[in-house]
């Protein structure tokens, strides 16, 4: 708290002219001992209109991104808050940044917790414009999924995304480096497959000797043809199979 300020306000509920703490027990007193005399609290209407074992936080997306840029325009560095909240340093900064290209329209839905922060993610791929179009048809079809988001931006022009991917024409340089890239992956993967060809066909070669060696052995042949003949006569198939192969 002494780095990087409260996060999540306090859960109290009215009781005549006091409040009753709910939750957050510790975080008050870290408070006591840093000398914090006000902080900001979830006030409920009755005891019974909270339940422990309903627990979860009550910040929306767009109030904890809020109070991360506090955090950090009053110096606490990026990486300590990412070590306090045991994430990577990018999603702090994506977290930060979350509300920076959204509509006011698409801000209310997530300060409401109408959306979340994956659908707001997609939302801010695409221009203001397009951003709206999105939400309507969101509303329209009563979803608010980051899945169905994503989908309506892939289905976004080029000319309303917030950063247009480069044409693949644009640059001729470009293209033939790709292409050149791609005739050296498969020359490589021709001379994976030809040496692996290679390979195979002498383990095969070594298989079909042992085994018509075997055969030729008049004992051995004998037995297995007195108490396995289909089986021998499918080897022998195989056998002939094979080195047609191995000579081809």
């Amino acid at each position: 708290m002494k780095n990087i300020g409260l996060i999540e306000p306090l859960s109290v509920y009215r009781e005549g002219a006091k409040h009753i703490l709910l939750d957050g027990y510790l975080r008050l007193k870290a408070a006591e001992e840093l000398g914090i005399h006000e902080l900001p609290c979830f006030i409920y209407r009755s005891r019974d209109s909270y339940t422990f074992n309903a627990m979860r936080n009550e910040l929306s997306p767009l109030q904890e991104s809020k109070m991360l840029k506090k955090a950090v325009s009053q110096g606490v560095n990026e990486k300590d808050l990412a070590a306090v909240f045991n994430v990577r340093v990018d999603r702090i900064r994506k977290t930060k940044r979350l509300g920076d290209n959204l509509v006011p329209k698409a801000r209310d839905l997530l300060d409401s917790n109408r959306i979340f922060r994956n659908t707001a993610e997609q939302l801010g791929k695409v221009n203001e414009e397009r951003q709206l179009e999105v939400i309507d048809k969101m509303e329209e079809a009563g979803n608010y999924h980051a899945s169905y988001a994503k989908v309506l931006v892939m289905k976004t022009a080029e000319e309303m995304m917030r950063n247009p991917r480069p044409s693949r024409n644009s640059n001729p340089d470009s293209s033939k480096k790709r292409l050149y890239t791609q005739i050296k992956k498969g020359d490589k993967e021709i001379e994976f497959y030809a040496q692996r060809y290679k390979e195979n066909m002498k383990e095969l070669m070594k298989q079909v000797v042992f085994f018509r060696t075997l055969l030729e052995r008049e004992a051995t042949s004998e037995y297995l043809s007195l108490n396995y003949p289909r089986m021998v006569k499918e080897v022998q198939k195989i056998l002939t199979r094979s080195e047609t192969e191995v000579l081809s």
